[in-house]
C-alpha cells in the first residue's frame, strides 16, 4: 500500500512538472533545480501536493533530492509536513 502511494506521488510530481515546465523529458530521477525549478514553482507544486495528498513539503527536500526521493518521503510520511530530515538530509 505504501509503495503504491509513493509511486502515485512520484508520478504526480513528474506529471505536474512536465506540464508546468513544458518539458516531457522530465523523469523521476531528475532534481527539481536541475530541471529549471525555482522558488515560485516550488510553492505551486507544494499547493498541488497539499490539495491532492494532504501533505506539506519542506522545500529543502525538493531542492536537494531527486523527484523519486521526494515521492518516497511523502509516501513514507503518509501526510503532514515532510521534512528533509525524514529522508536523511542534513539541515
Amino acid at each position: 500500500m505504501r509503495q503504491q502511494l509513493e509511486e502515485s506521488v512520484t508520478a504526480s510530481i513528474v506529471r505536474w512538472l512536465r506540464i508546468l515546465l513544458e518539458d516531457e523529458e522530465i523523469d523521476a530521477n531528475d532534481n527539481f533545480l536541475d530541471i529549471g525549478g525555482y522558488s515560485m514553482l516550488a510553492v505551486e507544486l507544494n499547493s498541488l501536493l497539499v490539495e491532492a495528498y494532504k501533505v506539506e513539503l519542506d522545500i529543502k527536500l525538493l531542492y536537494e533530492n531527486s523527484l523519486r526521493e521526494v515521492g518516497t518521503a511523502i509516501g513514507e510520511a503518509g501526510g503532514s509536513k515532510v521534512a528533509a530530515s525524514e529522508i536523511g538530509v542534513s539541515p
